[in-house]
Order: structure tokens, then C-alpha cells, then sequence
């Protein structure tokens, strides 16, 4: 599993962290995750083309090392928000080996001779069928994604959640909340590909060879040159690695609502669009979150939820078509100055 501290930027506190949004102090938040991520898409980079459709234990299996990270910090009305991603997934194919034969066959290449080209001659070569093994290919494939977020952000609107029905009271903490944030996201995707074929050993055969002379007289002429021992041969190997990075900053721009339906629960959404396609960034880059939170203390709150972040990216030779979802599950603690 993926163990993050809060991936993204939107699943704060709405009620206890947004108590009014003219506070003069400080607010921090940081939490650790467990997000069930999946994989869908495919990438082409420098024309090494590798099919994304992985699930959540697929990525269990094959994960090496996965780190999220995040941190909010508010006063008033604006906030910060830095996050971070990175995986390192390792994937062992192994192919073969397999039988390939050529042969039987059989070639032949005549000429005229003689006086005014009235008589010919042929030459036929017989090959029989020759059989190699080939393989086992083995293909080593490493993929790092990075993901680097950073963010500011103003509080659109902080409102006693009674008011919206006429009824808020003066000791109910309950709060809706809207965000606006922008800011920009860096993405950075490593393939290295290490392809190891064994040499192939090809075994040793045996050539026929025979010449046919003709006239225009009657009769003809055949020499038998005998068979020919082609002796077995060993041929090459293939032992190279492939590596190849693409990397880009997109812009992005987003909203974030949170909103207590009760003392104990928070309802956050959040989502960001970006990239359009400025400059080197993605032709569009989105992301999407809901959770829901259950304060059991003062600065601690549970949280259960669902994100879903996706890219697509066309640089000719370079293209990414990638979405990644999943549950998240995550304790979440504030503090507050």
C-alpha cells in the first residue's frame, strides 16, 4: 500500500480548522494515508510504448517503494498547501524459450553458355530444415512517477452552516466552507527497461550441391559436388538497458468546499484542472476528491474517502493517457496557534 501524509490538497478540518475565517493565528495540518490506488492508461516515451491497466494488488505486488507527503498551513483567510507523491514500481517479464526453423529449401540460378548461348547450365543448392532455440527473453521494467504540488489559496466564504436556514445558533461550530487555490504541479515519469536474450545457438547442417550442364545437342551433363558440412554457430545475445524520462510543470486552478453535517462529520470535495497545454505541460491534467471526516477529538479527526487524479500528454514521440484512483483512508491531526 501507498503510505501518503494527506496526497492532496483538499481534506481539511471545515468546522474545528475553519472556526471563522478572520482567525489570527495559524493553522497546520498533516496526516498519514493509505490510498488503494489502481492505474489505467498508456505511455509512450521516446518510443518505448508500455500499457497501463494495473490494479491496487497488481501495485501491491510490484511496488518498491511509495511515499505521499503534504502539508497545509493557514492564517486568515489565505493558505499554503506543498504535497508530494513518489513510487517506484518493478515489473519482471519473462518470455520463451521458443522454437524458430528455416528450411527446407531448395535455390537454383542458371546461365547460358556455349556458342551463341546454345547451351545452359544450372546450379542447385538443397537446404534442409534447420531448428534454434531462442530465449528465454527476460525484460526488466522500472517505472518512477513523482508528483510535486504547490499551491496558495483565499477562503471564499466561511458561514455559520444554520444560517443558510435561517436558524444558526451562537455556540454551534458547524461551518461551510469554499476554497479557491492555484498554483502549479510538477510531474516527473522514469522508464528503464533492462532486455536480456541469451546467444542463440544454431546447429550445424548440411548443404547439398549439385550442377546440371545442357546443349543443343542430345544429353546432358550433371556433376554432383557432394554434401557440404555447415558446422553449428552461436550467434550473439542481447544484454542492453533502455532508459528514458519525461518531465513537465502544469498550472492548475481549483475550488474546495467543506461543509459539517453534523458536531462529529465533515463532508470536503475538491477539484483542479490544468495544463491546457501552455508551454511544455499537459494537454489537460485534473484531479478529484471526497471525503468524509469523523472528529473524535480535538485534533484528530478519521477519514474515509476517494480520489482520482488523470493526465493526458501528446509530444509526438512523447505521450501519457494515465488516470490513478482509489479508496483513501487516513488519520488526520491539526494544530492551531
Amino acid at each position: 500500500m501507498l503510505l501518503a501524509l494527506l496526497p492532496d490538497p483538499g481534506v481539511a478540518r471545515a468546522g474545528d480548522a475553519a472556526a471563522s475565517a478572520d482567525d489570527s493565528g495559524w493553522e497546520i495540518s498533516v496526516a498519514p494515508y493509505l490510498w488503494g490506488i489502481s492505474m489505467n492508461g498508456d505511455a509512450t516515451i521516446d518510443d518505448m510504448t508500455v500499457d497501463i491497466d494495473t490494479s491496487f494488488k497488481d501495485i501491491v505486488d510490484k511496488l518498491n517503494f511509495g511515499l505521499m507527503g503534504r502539508a497545509e498551513a493557514r492564517k486568515g483567510r489565505w493558505f499554503g498547501v506543498v504535497d508530494g507523491l513518489g513510487a517506484l514500481l518493478e515489473d519482471d517479464v519473462s518470455a520463451g524459450p521458443v522454437t524458430v526453423s528455416f528450411g527446407p529449401a531448395t535455390a537454383t540460378a542458371g546461365t547460358s553458355i556455349g556458342p551463341r548461348g546454345r547451351g545452359s547450365a544450372g546450379v542447385g543448392v538443397s537446404v534442409p530444415q534447420v531448428s534454434a532455440l531462442v530465449g528465454p527473453v527476460d525484460v526488466e521494467v522500472d517505472t518512477r512517477l513523482l508528483l510535486f504540488g504547490l499551491y496558495g489559496g483565499y477562503r471564499l466564504l466561511a458561514t455559520p452552516v444554520g444560517a443558510l436556514f435561517g436558524e444558526a445558533a451562537a455556540d454551534d461550530p458547524r461551518r461551510l466552507i469554499l476554497d479557491l487555490f492555484a498554483g502549479a504541479r510538477y510531474w516527473n515519469v522514469n522508464m528503464d527497461a533492462d532486455v536480456s536474450v541469451p546467444p542463440i545457438s544454431v546447429p550445424g547442417f548440411t548443404v547439398s550441391t549439385a550442377v546440371g550442364v545442357s546443349g543443343p545437342g542430345p544429353g546432358q551433363s550433371r556433376l554432383n559436388f557432394g554434401d557440404v558440412k555447415v558446422p553449428g554457430v552461436t550467434v550473439g545475445g542481447l544484454d542492453e538497458d533502455f532508459e528514458t524520462t519525461l518531465d513537465w510543470v502544469d498550472a492548475v486552478i481549483g475550488l474546495r468546499t467543506s461543509v459539517d453535517v453534523a458536531r462529529s462529520f465533515t463532508l470536503t470535495a475538491s477539484a483542479d484542472v490544468g495544463g491546457f497545454g501552455i508551454g511544455s505541460a499537459a494537454d489537460v491534467t485534473w484531479q478529484a476528491l471526497g471525503v468524509v471526516d469523523w472528529h473524535f477529538g480535538e485534533s484528530w479527526s478519521l477519514q474515509i474517502g476517494y480520489r482520482a487524479i488523470g493526465v493526458d500528454l501528446d509530444r509526438g514521440v512523447n505521450q501519457l493517457d494515465l488516470v490513478a484512483h482509489g479508496p483513501i483512508l487516513g488519520a488526520v491531526w491539526r494544530w492551531r496557534s
